[in-house]
């Protein structure tokens, strides 16, 4: 019965261990992934800023009248 027990546990350790160890690398993989979404959007706000004067809204030119 010990032995039985010893082995369950044993496998029920490598099983946890390789699921943390696949999460981690899903952190990892996902935050590279948010890196790389990150870099895109910069490179796209630094294109629109460059040929687009900024807008005003109609709120803010409301404001400015009063």
């Amino acid at each position: 019965m010990k032995k039985i027990m010893l082995a369950a546990m044993m496998i029920c350790g490598a099983v946890a261990l390789a699921g943390c160890n696949t999460v981690a690398g899903f952190g990892t993989d996902l935050k590279k992934g948010a890196n790389h979404v990150g870099t895109a959007l910069e490179s796209v706000g630094s294109k629109g800023q460059s040929s687009q004067a900024p807008a005003k809204s109609a709120e803010s030119k409301t404001v400015e009248d009063k």
